[in-house]
């Protein structure tokens, strides 16, 4: 029996050390979250729900979100969609700090733009 309670021990201590390691790291470097829809067509609720959340995450941790258009699948592409979504966004209030129409450090923020980088 103290053989498994050792174990146990060690087991809490090795998930402390990665928990640390990986999962508390907005204390030492800023967070950055994104939204990344399909410009498909129109923003729907789902999609705005999950930007806000996203937003207010950034937000509240001092951080950065980000917009990057997921348009890999160039056959479900809707013409102006991209500027549609970021319209809907702003309306929201959710405003993104980094995004196609907008630039960044780490763009660009349109995925078919970085097809060359997954080849």
């Amino acid at each position: 029996m103290k053989k498994c309670i050792i174990n146990v021990q060690a087991l809490k201590h090795v998930n402390n050390c990665i928990i640390n390691k990986y999962f508390t790291s907005s204390a030492r470097n800023k967070v950055r979250v994104r939204f990344a829809p399909s410009p498909t067509g129109h923003l729907h609720l789902g999609g705005l729900r999950t930007a806000l959340y996203n937003y207010l995450f950034a937000k509240n941790h001092g951080g950065t979100f980000i917009l990057r258009i997921e348009d890999t699948d160039r056959s479900r592409v809707v013409p102006d969609a991209v500027e549609k979504l970021e319209h809907d966004l702003k309306w929201a209030g959710i405003v993104p700090d980094e995004s196609p129409s907008v630039g960044g450090q780490f763009g660009p923020y349109t995925q078919s733009k970085k097809l060359d980088i997954y080849r």
